[in-house]
């Protein structure tokens, strides 16, 4: 796996634990990470897709 890759995958692990864990919202994510909410938002979907995350 590119190293890239891993560090996206890194990422989507704490955005999604961030959001479903400690149940921050996807506007206190983007601020904690830099990031625009769209991008969380889009993040936790690729998460899902990935099997990062279950629901």
């Amino acid at each position: 796996m590119p190293h890239g890759d891993t560090d996206l995958h890194r990422l989507m692990y704490k955005i999604a634990h961030a959001y479903y864990e400690a149940e921050l919202t996807q506007a206190e994510i983007a601020a904690r990470f830099g990031i625009s909410r769209v991008r969380v938002s889009r993040l936790l979907t690729q998460a899902r897709t990935d099997g990062i995350v279950r629901i």
